[in-house]
């Protein structure tokens, strides 16, 4: 079993390995002034704005604590009338693909905004670090494609600013809580049924490609669990995102 120990000891060399990393970062035409992130807390790690120009998005050395399964509290607090997009480069391919989005939302307030849900990562992702990031799009919820103010991890905005951590993420292997205390989906891979279970407050499933299209949407006949029939479906690699009380849930289910 990895422990998140071994991981602990291993965590600087790591860190230091991702932020060597070459990554695009989105632009701010117009900057970001009041259209902002100003505070961050998941995993145990809290990250706010201080003397750095709010233009320098890159803050990996802040580390955040996530194990598979286990819904992590993140809470994200932003400027004047800015949404909250979230990504996770979950392949550490050093980029930030659609299918990676694990958080976007928009509501917007003045002075400030607080979007709170619930991080979940697939429990077959590795035991690892990994980067996040989190962009406050001024106008928008950063991850619809045609907003007039920009979309994507590394899109052209036209205010906003950006904030890059570390996730030190804990699989499966080094989870001891029993599977069917999980919350999320089942089996992956699979063939005929997706299962999603123990989730409170669900009240709607999206299943999209890698594309980032929206292939089906569901909603639940009862409570926290739902079944979908995928047998029709093509192989591959498909996610998968339950729309909460508490925000968005998003993973990857794999047909085969």
């Amino acid at each position: 079993m990895v422990t998140r120990y071994t991981l602990v000891l291993l965590l600087g060399a790591a860190c230091l390995s991702a932020q060597a990393q070459d990554y695009c970062e989105p632009t701010f035409a117009n900057g970001c002034f009041n259209w902002r992130n100003i505070a961050i807390e998941v995993g145990g790690a809290s990250w706010s704005e201080g003397v750095d120009p709010c233009d320098l998005g890159d803050h990996t050395d802040i580390v955040a604590n996530v194990d598979a399964g286990s819904p992590i509290a993140m809470s994200v607090t932003n400027g004047v009338w800015c949404g909250c997009a979230v990504w996770v480069d979950m392949d550490n391919s050093s980029s930030f693909e659609p299918s990676e989005n694990v958080y976007f939302g928009y509501s917007g307030a003045d002075p400030s905004q607080t979007y709170s849900f619930d991080l979940v990562l697939p429990e077959e992702l590795g035991s690892g670090t990994y980067r996040m990031r989190v962009i406050a799009p001024w106008g928008s919820d950063g991850f619809t494609e045609g907003a007039s103010n920009g979309f994507g991890a590394c899109g052209a905005y036209q205010y906003g600013s950006f904030t890059d951590i570390t996730l030190n993420y804990t699989g499966a292997a080094g989870v001891t809580e029993s599977t069917e205390q999980r919350p999320w989906f089942g089996p992956t891979p699979g063939n005929t049924i997706l299962e999603l279970y123990n989730i409170p407050g669900l009240r709607e499933v999206q299943v999209a490609g890698m594309d980032g299209r929206v292939q089906r949407v569901a909603v639940p006949v009862q409570g926290q669990r739902i079944q979908l029939d995928m047998s029709t479906w093509a192989n591959g690699t498909y996610v998968v995102r339950a729309f909460t009380d508490a925000g968005i849930m998003t993973g990857r289910w794999v047909k085969q």
